[in-house]
């Protein structure tokens, strides 16, 4: 007894030394493999990335051609540390490929732009933001249109890209690696070994077509959640702040925050630093004296509310349907006129005065923009079936749109204004301007007799319509 106890002793007296390794070795090339496998097994697939980069013994380990077991590791990081657990790894790639693609917070894999909305295109495999779709992918008219050498046969070999990245555009997009293939086997093979092949390969385009829209549609609702699970975060950090949840979070610092997350809700916010900058704001109560000095200061620009923003981005998409004097083939349907009744009462509207949400976006936030779908189906013809019952019921219509005291003080720099002294050929200026320009030129110095000289241009107008429809006294 009286000996393990003085071992005991002598063992609390005696620091424990650290292991150290030869100055030859290197301390990764001394980790055994187990050890490496539960150090894997806590950490994410994008940590996984990193680790790989490491040194070249990693990578090895991590490389599926060289280490058929680390498919696990790579599987299991996924659906333990990932909101995608519910996807299984798609035919024809490995683990490595199918965590690499759903990597969000890495941005686009094509231009590397992490501050960018990307999507996964399931037919090319590839996460790509919008602007590098467009320059690998091409639509079926413009293949088809063009000088390319592409025909309606070899393209029914190829599979369009899931989701499209225009509707509106053209609902076929091809990747056009595939498209350049399918055309060397066209040339390379007769037409009856190419039917032969086409009609094989109908059914397996068929099932990948059907497998990568549901893959789409899995990914659409992890985004979703993702937004508003940090959504959340951002309410429960201003809480820990402070009370005012609804006013903070219309100040410019939440809300850019807020449009960071709907870009890429995949990249963890900087919550420390976002919690000290809220911290020294409250302090320093800059959200209430700023709205303070807006009353007092009538001079001083007026804030513009959310729902200003939603009328806005429902002026904005009115411009796509509006046209004078003739239709144009780049509108959209309906076709409005500038001049017919619907926009004499839009102002009147109860869908305009209070916008309705969209059911995609339910927590709003500033610069809203609803969705295609949304306006087309719903908002649109609500706001056109209630302006035609204003129109109906007799009720006057506020003042028109193209009546200059109606103007006059909302869109002064907009280029709407003509002088009727002038020829056509003289451009379309603001309305202070214009009043300049009859001083000066015509020498007109009266303010009615400068009014009846000066004329709205219609066609300019509908480039307009957000400020031209503002419910602001004055806007700049």
């Amino acid at each position: 007894m009286y000996e393990v106890d003085t071992y005991l002793a002598s063992r609390e007296r005696s620091p424990v030394k650290p292991n150290t390794y030869s100055l030859k070795g290197r301390v990764q090339d001394n980790i055994s493999y187990k050890l490496f496998i539960n150090i894997c097994y806590h950490l994410p697939p994008s940590d996984l990335f990193r680790l790989a980069c490491v040194c070249k013994r990693f990578n090895n380990l991590l490389d599926e051609n060289v280490l058929p077991l680390s498919s696990e590791i790579w599987r299991l990081s996924r659906e333990r540390l990932t909101p995608f657990d519910a996807m299984k790894c798609p035919p024809g790639m490995t683990e490595f490929q199918f965590a690499r693609l759903l990597c969000f917070q890495n941005g686009c894999q094509i231009c590397k732009n992490k501050k960018i909305t990307v999507t996964i295109y399931w037919i090319a495999r590839v996460r790509a933001c919008m602007d590098c779709i467009f320059k690998k992918a091409k639509s079926r008219q413009f293949l088809l249109k063009g000088n390319y050498g592409f025909t309606d046969r070899i393209l029914s070999v190829v599979p369009p890209l899931v989701p499209s990245p225009d509707d509106e555009i053209d609902k076929n997009f091809y990747w056009m690696t595939h498209a350049i293939s399918a055309k060397i086997k066209y040339i390379n093979m007769n037409k009856r070994k190419f039917k032969r092949w086409a009609e094989n390969l109908k059914n397996e385009n068929f099932f990948e077509f059907q497998q990568a829209i549901q893959y789409h549609e899995l990914v659409k609702k992890v985004w979703n959640e993702k937004i508003h699970e940090r959504e959340l975060e951002l309410k429960n950090t201003i809480q820990e702040v402070c009370s005012e949840v609804g006013t903070l979070c219309q100040i410019p610092l939440s809300l850019n925050l807020m449009r960071n997350i709907r870009v890429n809700p995949f990249i963890v916010p900087d919550w420390s630093s976002y919690r000290k900058k809220l911290i020294k704001i409250v302090s320093q109560d800059t959200f209430n004296s700023t709205s303070s000095v807006d009353n007092v200061n009538s001079k001083s620009p007026v804030k513009k509310s959310l729902q200003d923003f939603m009328r806005e981005d429902i002026c904005k998409k009115l411009r796509n349907h509006t046209y004078y004097q003739q239709p144009d083939d780049r509108k959209s349907k309906p076709f409005l006129n500038i001049e017919d009744n619907f926009f004499k009462y839009i102002r009147m509207c109860p869908s305009y005065k209070d916008p309705p949400l969209d059911p995609r976006f339910p927590n709003p936030v500033r610069k809203y923009s609803y969705s295609e779908d949304f306006w087309r189906t719903k908002l649109l013809p609500t706001l056109l079936d209630e302006a035609e019952k204003l129109h109906s019921s007799g009720i006057n219509s506020p003042q028109c749109i193209f009546d200059l005291s109606a103007l006059e003080g909302m869109v002064t720099q907009c280029p709407l204004f003509r002088c009727q002294l002038c020829e056509d050929d003289f451009p379309c200026i603001g309305f202070r301007k214009m009043k300049k320009h009859m001083s000066k030129i015509h020498k007109i110095f009266g303010e009615s007799e400068k009014i009846k000289m000066i004329k709205i241009d219609k066609a300019k107008m509908i480039d307009h319509l957000h400020f031209v429809f503002s419910l602001r006294e004055q806007l700049f």
